[in-house]
């Protein structure tokens, strides 16, 4: 049977991610108030926001695996 990680390594990992949430989220909203909102550019940006949080995410999960 394989052991379970420590709460607190698991606690660390939930508010690391809540934390990279919430920067692309500001980031988003940023961006918006800054070249304006419409159905174009809210749709960019929205997809772009995808691909950042899809980067973000695969570089968290490459950093925190055992084999990297």
């Amino acid at each position: 049977m394989t052991p379970s990680p420590a709460l607190a390594a698991v606690f660390g990992d939930v508010l690391l991610c809540l934390g990279a949430g919430l920067m692309l989220g500001a980031l988003r909203d940023a961006a918006g108030l800054a070249l304006g909102d419409g159905r174009g550019r809210c749709f960019c940006w929205d997809v772009l926001t995808f691909i950042l949080a899809a980067f973000v995410l695969c570089g968290f999960a490459a950093g925190a695996s055992g084999s990297g």
